[in-house]
């Protein structure tokens, strides 16, 4: 019989819990059978291994066969195809990002910095090399102590209320747009600061004034994909000017946006912007991007 491992701290007080785990689709892998595609693909993870199971992996992944790339000799997908008849694979897409400043081809990428400051414009940051966004100890991976790296090396804040309190960057290969606004619709966080924390000398910020509700320091990221940024031609399209004005997205209208049938919700997440904010549970409740 297999065996079950269990999370014991799923389970938050005593009682009869009932819990399913899906043991219908169990896939065997020999070392003699698994093996490693290195190609080149204009879309998905670079220089990470990816453990692809089929096709459907494959094409969510690194998308369908690209004929640019094709003609310049790399058959990626093609190759995954007919290694995925025999087993699964470990694919990897290769990328020699150029870091090295002495001309215009630089491999850049935008990020912005969020600050709570009224007085701080929040604008985008551009030309910070794209290789500093990622771990690169073994392999790549995006790791956002490499972006608050970045951050505190670009953004010269006047005090700790101007400081950013969190960053979005897009190290991906498509293009996303994001909206960022005040969260709606919490459930039991309506209640002063003051007495969140138990008393005003309990609050751990001075930026937190003791008589603001706490629902008010949550907000709500969304992930738009696609470049939506202009609103000039957005504002006058017979479709798109339901949602948009000269000067951007209509905050009325996000969550009609948001369910729009042309455009694709890439995710959303809500979080405080309060470090190490608790819940009653005790459970780490801060915004994660």
């Amino acid at each position: 019989m297999a065996k079950v491992a269990l999370d014991l701290s799923q389970f938050k007080s005593a009682g009869v819990y009932t819990v399913e785990i899906d043991q219908s689709e169990r896939i065997q892998v020999t070392t003699q059978t698994l093996r490693l595609v290195p190609g080149f693909s204009a879309v998905g993870p670079y220089n990470a291994p990816v453990f692809i199971r089929n096709t459907k992996d494959l094409y969510k992944i690194y998308g369908q066969t690209d004929p640019k790339l094709e003609r310049k000799g790399s058959f990626f997908q093609r190759t995954i195809e007919t290694c995925l008849l025999t087993s699964p694979v470990f694919a990897i897409s290769l990328l020699n990002a150029n870091e090295i400043d002495s001309s215009t081809n630089l491999d850049v990428v935008d990020f912005i910095p969020f600050s709570v400051d009224s007085a701080v414009e929040n604008s985008p940051i551009e030309d910070d090399i794209y290789i500093n966004f990622f771990n690169r100890e073994r392999f790549w991976r995006p790791d956002e102590d490499y972006l608050q790296g970045v951050v505190n090396n670009s953004v010269d804040a006047a005090n700790n209320l101007s400081a950013p309190l969190f960053s979005l960057v897009n190290v991906g290969t498509k293009d996303l747009s994001f909206v960022v606004r005040k969260a709606i619709g919490l459930q039991g966080y309506g209640v002063t600061a003051k007495d969140w924390y138990g008393e005003e000398t309990n609050i751990p910020y001075e930026w937190i004034r003791p008589y603001d509700l706490i629902q008010d320091y949550f907000i709500q990221v969304i992930a738009f994909m696609g470049d939506w940024s202009n609103y000039d031609s957005l504002s006058t399209d017979p479709y798109y000017s339901e949602f948009f004005s000269a000067d951007g997205l209509i905050p009325a209208k996000i969550n009609d946006f948001m369910n729009a049938d042309q455009v694709t919700l890439v995710g959303s997440w809500t979080g405080t912007i309060i470090p190490d904010l608790k819940i009653k549970q005790e459970q780490n409740n801060t915004l994660k991007l």
